[in-house]
């Protein structure tokens, strides 16, 4: 099958003239490299994201946490017949439950994803499409050139540039 998507296709012109700091998201969520991983899933119990940016003590970047890395690392219990003991030590997410000392046993350095691939604001819409296909990520953080992140893109980010062409 044939790609009808080629250099003439005006799409491919403006996703080039598109720059990353138009359409990344400025409001990210982050944690540092030495927390409890308890933390980290607070966050993503919290707040609707897929994606937690890692910082070292400097404020830079040093990885990227998502639930998969998350739940490989440590799997959430079954709640069975609606009965759990509900204490500080629980951590309810629906239908299942983490025990929070279970969980602060491992530290955010150890299983995250260490130097993700980045990309600096004024890189293309283009060049983050293609580095997230050709890597198959779901997310690319925004850096400057000390690796302080900026922001981030993801698939939701390119979804919503993509539906303001078509409104």
């Amino acid at each position: 099958m044939q790609n009808t998507f080629t250099d003439k296709n005006p799409l491919n012109s403006l996703m080039d003239k598109v720059r990353l700091k138009d359409v990344m998201d400025k409001s990210f969520s982050s944690v540092y490299d030495d927390q409890d991983l308890s933390i980290a899933l607070g966050k993503f119990l919290n707040r609707p994201i897929s994606h937690l940016l890692v910082l070292d003590r400097f404020e830079k970047l040093s990885g990227i946490l998502t639930p998969k890395y998350l739940y490989k690392t440590h799997s959430p219990q079954k709640i069975i017949n609606d009965t759990i003991e509900i204490s500080r030590e629980v951590m309810i997410d629906g239908d299942t439950y983490f025990n929070k000392n279970s969980l602060n046993s491992y530290i955010l350095r150890s299983i995250m994803k260490k130097d993700p691939l980045t990309l600096g604001p004024e890189d293309s819409l283009s060049a983050a499409i293609l580095s997230m296909k050709r890597n198959n990520l779901s997310c690319i953080p925004v850096v400057n050139n000390d690796l302080r992140v900026l922001g981030i893109v993801t698939n939701t980010e390119i979804v919503d540039f993509l539906s303001c062409l078509i409104k």
